[in-house]
């Protein structure tokens, strides 16, 4: 068997152990194939399938290795995201439990929405106020999807933020509702901060009257 020879032995067994076989069927199964007619001829007709090959192998090698690599990729992204999730799983669980206000919150709200009332106004309000909180969750989290490039890697920080949101949303929707308000009230807070530093930035000072020196 002559080096060429061996040299695409090895390249289609590396080939088939990434998945050619399935990922570039035609061309994997063009070039074994060709490979195994080879050394059943001599002379002539050997050197022009030879040759035959060599331009197959030229032509079709590229796209094989393309389907390969964006196999691998894919795989990688995966691995990738199930890490993330795991790790985002954990982190609502730990927020979950660390944080008691969200989750009594969270329960009163639901006995809220079972418990009989009395008043119809106080029923419309906490009706009105559910229906908002779940408007606004459900709005936060098309915004961050949005957000999210279509070709953003899995640690681009608008698809993790919208990955989170996602997972709260399965898990607890209440927990969701009480992070969104609780988020709105920080941004409506850091607002009035600015706005108030930047009144106090526009202020004239006010001028100090000059005493008069005693003649």
């Amino acid at each position: 068997m002559s080096a060429d020879a061996r040299d695409l032995e090895a390249r289609l067994a590396q080939w088939r152990d990434a998945g050619a076989e399935r990922l570039a069927p035609l061309p994997f199964h063009l070039l074994r194939a060709m490979a195994e007619r080879l050394p059943q001829h001599v002379g002539e007709t050997r050197t022009l399938l030879a040759q035959r090959l060599d331009v197959l192998v030229a032509t079709h090698a590229p796209a094989i290795d393309a389907a390969v690599a964006a196999a691998r990729d894919m795989q990688a992204t995966r691995d990738a995201d199930a890490l993330a999730d795991d790790a985002l799983a954990s982190l609502l669980a730990r927020l979950a439990r660390d944080d008691p206000e969200a989750n009594a919150a969270a329960e009163a709200e639901a006995g809220a929405a079972t418990a009989p009332s009395n008043s119809p106004a106080a029923h419309a309000l906490a009706e009105a106020r559910r229906a908002w909180s779940g408007v606004r969750a459900r709005s936060q989290l098309q915004q961050s999807l949005q957000q999210t490039a279509e070709d953003a890697g899995p640690l681009n920080s608008s698809r993790l933020v919208h990955r989170m949101l996602a997972r709260m949303q399965a898990l607890s929707p209440g927990y969701l509702q009480h992070f969104v308000s609780y988020m709105d009230a920080l941004a409506w807070l850091d607002d009035h901060a600015r706005n108030g530093a930047v009144q106090g930035d526009g202020a004239k000072p006010s001028r100090k009257r000059k005493s008069r020196k005693a003649g």
